[in-house]
């Protein structure tokens, strides 16, 4: 039982963690401990984005891991036993699913209390851009039109979040951007859609194209 997950953590602990193992005797020196001493992984990025943080230069990091959760024991209260979770995973389970969603709302934590269990496959880095920011670039690039390279980046990820943000207004706002744009955007899609392009990248322009067409009529 094998997952990817994400693991936020300080930018100066990303290459620590990589270069050694995750110390669980180190739990709670950032953020606090639910479910007790342990390493706390998400199955969304959001979620591993809140114990991150960024660098003098704006640029955050968090880890993607392989992580062997075994049997998992699915913990749904909104106050935990940490104690008794450590010890039930110490005998029969091997992780604790700490079901947020279903307790308070938001999103679930796989916890386990072994570091053999959990290696560091990647470090992600990033920055946070804020969509009224993110909604500009769009237009600048289109405005300048000599940064081919910029608008190779841009536009892929701008096709993505149209298709799979969760919120639907920003959803319209981005897809309204790429259509206003189109005589720059179209010609960045229709690169993506080489064969030389990951499969995946080739799906979400070939679907972009659709939303950008829709939007012009």
């Amino acid at each position: 039982n094998e997952q990817w997950l994400f693991h936020g953590t300080k930018a100066d602990s990303a290459q620590d963690i990589t270069d050694g193992v995750f110390r669980v005797d180190l739990a709670g020196s950032h953020r606090g401990t639910l479910y007790g001493k342990a390493i706390y992984l998400a199955e969304c990025s959001s979620k591993a984005d809140e114990y991150s943080e960024a660098d003098e230069d704006g640029l955050c990091r968090m880890l993607l891991c392989r992580a062997t959760l075994g049997n998992i024991l699915v913990e749904r209260e909104r106050k935990p036993s940490a104690p008794e979770l450590e010890e039930l995973c110490r005998s029969y389970y091997h992780s604790v699913c700490g079901d947020r969603w279903a307790a308070v709302g938001t999103f679930r934590e796989f916890v386990l209390y072994e570091s053999s269990q959990v290696y560091p496959e990647y470090i992600v880095y990033y920055r946070h851009i804020h969509q009224t920011d993110f909604l500009q670039a769009i237009g600048s690039i289109s405005k300048t039109g000599d940064d081919l390279e910029g608008v190779r980046k841009l536009v892929p990820h701008a096709a993505r979040l149209a298709q799979c943000h969760p919120d639907p207004q920003v959803k319209y706002r981005i897809s309204l951007s790429l259509g206003a744009h189109a005589s720059t955007v179209v010609p960045a899609l229709m690169d993506c859609l080489d064969g030389h392009e990951a499969p995946m990248r080739r799906r979400t322009a070939a679907v972009a194209l659709g939303l950008v067409a829709g939007s012009c009529l």
